[in-house]
């Protein structure tokens, strides 16, 4: 290792030397360099090789250490609260690096070619980058607030899944720009609602074939954490959870195997029998029967299902607990 490290060393000290002396010292050639502008540099037998290596640079300048993962890690501190545990269901695992769109605003400053390489500047507006930053930020706030504005807990899911987005486009907002930057609705906020949350019992029936217990099974993973307690009909509680399982043949001329379309509608009702929200989702799979069609499905069908649960709704038992927006303006 020490070796390599040496190999790395005297290479850097080579380019160094060979290069041009604006390269060596190009904060005093483009001053701007300490304020306004991201500058990154890069080397190479081509332009294309030189610019492939500023842009590595650029995107290095924006990696950060703050993903979904974190986000859920700090949820889970709070460890009187068995909910947020579950609550991991809701959120990406891996939050993308929002890097692209900055990276595309790169702009060379100064090249020139030595001995056959290529040596180059390029820069970035660090205003106009950080602009781009908060209009998503901005954007992903906007559509929580009217989420929590529908006064249901079923938008939680992806009011959650917004704020572990913004959490890695706010740290590169920071690296940018000093200016404040609040959000209307927090996590802090949010985990409150939560917390204060009443358990709803919702009956679960299934208008078609019996469900297979996996996907009873990953229905109660997703509504635990909402404070929604799935239960038998007989226990009389004040919604239901309709289900309908459904399968339909696609052509395929493969012997032995079958293309099934499974199909998965939940509807919430309540004591009146009426529809207060639903959600279809569905899943085509090659599989040699129905059965091993659906245990494939699942997976899919359940990220559907989170992904549009804010379809869902319990009317107006959730007013009691969940205010308008007044309370997190």
């Amino acid at each position: 290792m020490k070796f390599i490290a040496i190999v790395l060393l005297l290479k850097a000290s080579l380019t160094l030397a060979s290069a041009p002396s604006w390269y060596v010292e190009y904060k005093k050639t483009i001053p701007d360099c300490e304020s306004a502008l991201l500058c990154v540099l890069g080397e190479g037998d081509s332009i294309v090789e030189a610019q492939r290596e500023a842009r590595t640079e650029a995107a290095k300048f924006f990696q950060t250490k703050i993903s979904s993962k974190s986000l859920i890690s700090s949820f889970s501190e709070q460890r009187d609260n068995q909910i947020l545990g579950n609550f991991e269901e809701f959120i990406s695992k891996n939050v993308s690096e929002e890097t692209t769109e900055a990276l595309s605003g790169l702009e060379i400053k100064k090249q020139e070619q030595v001995d056959g390489r290529i040596y180059l500047i390029m820069s970035l507006d660090k205003e106009k980058s950080a602009q781009g930053f908060k209009t998503k930020i901005e954007q992903l706030d906007a559509e929580n607030v009217q989420l929590f504005d529908s006064l249901s807990r079923f938008t939680y899911p992806k009011i959650f899944r917004n704020l572990a987005s913004i959490a890695p486009l706010e740290e590169r907002y920071s690296l940018l720009s000093s200016k404040p930057l609040k959000l209307k609705l927090s996590k802090d906020f949010m985990l409150e609602k939560l917390n204060k949350l009443n358990p709803i019992k919702m009956a679960l029936v299934s208008q078609t074939v019996r469900l297979p217990e996996k996907l009873k099974h990953i229905l109660t993973e997703i509504f635990a954490p909402l404070k929604v307690i799935l239960t038998s009909k007989k226990n009389a509680p004040q919604y239901t959870l309709k289900t309908q399982l459904l399968s339909e043949d696609q052509y395929l001329k493969v012997a032995g195997f079958k293309r099934l379309q499974i199909i998965f509608r939940l509807e919430v009702l309540n004591a009146k029998a009426e529809v207060l929200g639903r959600i279809s989702t569905s899943s085509v799979q090659v599989a040699r029967n129905r059965e091993q069609a659906i245990d494939m499905a699942i997976t899919e069908l359940k990220e559907n299902i989170i992904e549009n649960l804010n379809q869902l709704s319990l009317a107006n038992a959730d007013n009691s607990t969940l205010n308008k927006s007044g309370d997190h303006l």
